[in-house]
């Protein structure tokens, strides 16, 4: 996997979180929808009692499954940045920092006018930075492995 793509895996997991969270919320609205008839006749009113149980269940494991992924975003973000702080250039850190860990206004143009650069060099450093953020990890990768 290259420094982009394992750089965009923050941006993939953020979205896959946002989307479990809207069905989330969808979950939870349409338990609230489950309301009981109300009538004089005698009638057993199970159906609604295991419809809200099997929502409350859907929604704690989702809630789980949510909580679970977050903590990996979490981890995931503190080893990307950790890498990332080992960049000697600040101005490469920081490219990388907007690109990755912002939701928003993280494109190009908006880069270079954050950093004070135009397009085309700001588009260079990007390279160069990755180039860095490739080489730290792979020294950390090795040094990993030829723990004896």
């Amino acid at each position: 996997m290259t420094a982009k793509d394992t750089l965009n895996q923050i941006r993939h997991i953020d979205h896959e979180i946002t989307f479990m969270l809207e069905q989330l919320e969808e979950l939870e609205t349409s338990l609230t929808r489950i309301s009981p008839v109300l009538s004089d006749m005698p009638t057993c009113h199970d159906n609604n009692r295991d419809k809200i149980a099997d929502g409350i269940v859907r929604i704690i494991e989702l809630k789980t499954t949510i909580n679970k992924r977050i903590d990996y975003l979490y981890d995931y973000k503190n080893k990307m940045t950790a890498i990332m702080n080992q960049i000697d250039n600040p101005v490469y850190r920081r490219i990388l920092a907007i690109r990755y860990f912002q939701k928003e206004h993280n494109s190009f143009e908006e880069i270079a006018t954050a950093i004070g650069y135009s397009y085309y060099p700001t588009i260079h450093m990007h390279g160069v930075a990755l180039q860095e953020f490739t080489r730290i990890q792979s020294e950390q990768d090795l040094a990993t492995n030829h723990i004896v």
